[in-house]
């Protein structure tokens, strides 16, 4: 396994993506994602994300196409808040 200093290392290499892959909420997200899905061991993390896209947040064409999500860590091990954001919209779980 990876340490943590390891994969934030090797997300800096992604910037854009190739492919797009597909959650099972319908959810698309990049590679990078996928990456750190995996050496992470974090799935759970996109299914916390893909169960807010909320009628009310899919409405905004802007998310629709591009969120940047923020996490808030307390003590190693829980996510104490989230943030989803655009410049001109954000949200919070």
């Amino acid at each position: 396994m990876k340490t943590p200093h390891e994969i934030t290392a090797e997300l800096n290499q992604f910037y854009g993506s190739a492919t797009l892959y597909k959650h099972w909420l319908g959810l698309n997200y990049t590679d990078g994602i996928q990456y750190l899905a995996q050496e992470a061991n974090c799935y759970w993390l996109l299914d916390a994300i893909a169960s807010h896209q909320t009628n009310q947040f899919l409405s905004n064409p802007k998310l629709r196409e591009f969120q940047i999500w923020h996490l808030q860590v307390q003590d190693n091990s829980d996510v104490k808040s989230a943030v989803g954001s655009l410049p001109t919209a954000s949200f919070t779980f």
